[in-house]
């Protein structure tokens, strides 16, 4: 599972706004006055510069001037987004159910030991997930992202959906080469010890289902939220939305 902190936040509006001024040469920058989305900060960028997309402005300014200054000392994945991470120490932890617990082909309980690791600490955004796409015209999604009209700003901060195991793994891919660190899905085992901690809790949070502490049909909502909206849901090692919101990929089969 791909995890990210929100894509948008004032910081990240200064510096696309910066960046806009040292490559198109203005000096206004008034059209940074609004509260844009990523993506529409990104076409905002390249428009301004006389580019029909990000890609193609990135991919001019890298042979003219070798970097897109501003943006990439900021925010090093791609020019847009730094992905926060969460440590899980090395060690042993309880996976699957309890006898009567949990459905039957989660158990029985076991001890597990993993090596150290990371992960991402909220689900991949929408803007997170278009920026891949923005990125890769080659590469072909979901029809939902081959239709750019269908992105909605105001879901932005909401985890990226209609996305295929294919699309996680090169949306992976992707990051690594952009970043030159490894990325990839977690195991089912990483998975569950970010999730879950080491003393065998059934949520995140402790044993008992809590309506406010997830996105689920129990919820009443009816549709995602965003991947900040539920702090007291966090997992003991700080992952969030590790329950509730959208289902979530793992590199190998359930076992």
């Amino acid at each position: 599972m791909l995890k990210a902190h929100k894509a948008a936040d004032p910081g990240a509006a200064r510096c696309l706004k910066q960046a806009l001024l040292e490559l198109s040469g203005r000096a206004d920058g008034e059209v940074f006055q609004a509260k844009f989305s990523l993506k529409n900060a990104q076409l905002v960028i390249a428009r301004e510069c006389g580019f029909d997309c990000w890609a193609d402005l990135k991919n001019h300014v890298e042979q003219n001037d070798g970097r897109v200054s501003t943006l990439e000392d900021k925010h090093p994945i791609a020019g847009l987004f730094e992905l926060e991470l969460v440590s899980v120490p090395a060690g042993s932890f309880l996976m699957g159910s309890k006898e009567g617990q949990g459905l039957e082909c989660e158990c029985p309980q076991r001890e597990v030991y993993l090596d150290a690791f990371e992960i991402m600490k909220y689900p991949l955004t929408y803007a997170q997930y278009q920026t891949f796409i923005d990125a890769c015209p080659d590469y072909k999604p979901h029809w939902v992202w081959q239709d750019d009209t269908l992105f909605a700003p105001d879901k932005a901060n909401h985890p990226a959906i209609y996305i295929s195991w294919t699309d996680a793994q090169e949306c992976a891919r992707w990051l690594t080469r952009e970043s030159g660190r490894e990325y990839r899905l977690p195991t089912e085992a990483e998975w569950e010890k970010a999730a879950r901690g080491t003393d065998g809790r059934v949520f995140p949070w402790g044993d008992e289902f809590a309506t406010n502490k997830c996105n689920t049909n129990k919820s009443g909502i009816g549709e995602t939220t965003p991947v900040d909206a539920y702090p007291a849901g966090t997992s003991p090692y700080g992952a969030m939305d590790m329950v509730g919101n959208v289902w979530e990929y793992c590199a190998d089969l359930f076992d």
